[in-house]
C-alpha cells in the first residue's frame, strides 16, 4: 500500500548550548511534499545543492567559540502545515 504525502514547512533550527541563546536561530528555507518528516527535510537539501554544497548540507553543521564556551548545533526540522 502506498503512502499518502503530506505537505510539509522545513526550516534550519540552530540550538545554542553554553554562552549561546537556547533557540539561536530559525530560518524557514522551503516546503515539500513527502511520505514523513525525514523524507521532506531531504528533499528541500536536495534542493539547496550547490557546489560547495554538493550533498545540499547535513545538519551536522556546528558553531562554537575557540575558548570552549558554548556552541550552536545545526538541525533540518520539518512541520506538517
Amino acid at each position: 500500500m502506498e503512502q499518502k504525502k503530506k505537505h510539509y514547512e522545513v526550516y534550519y533550527v540552530g540550538e545554542g548550548i553554553g554562552c549561546y541563546a537556547q533557540d539561536y536561530k530559525r530560518i524557514y528555507i522551503g516546503d515539500t511534499w513527502a511520505t514523513s518528516e525525514k523524507k521532506a527535510c531531504s528533499n528541500v537539501r536536495f534542493r539547496l545543492r550547490d557546489k560547495n554544497n554538493p550533498n545540499g548540507g547535513y545538519s551536522t553543521d556546528i558553531m562554537g567559540d575557540s575558548e570552549g564556551m558554548g556552541y550552536v548545533k545545526f538541525r533540518y526540522e520539518a512541520i506538517e502545515i
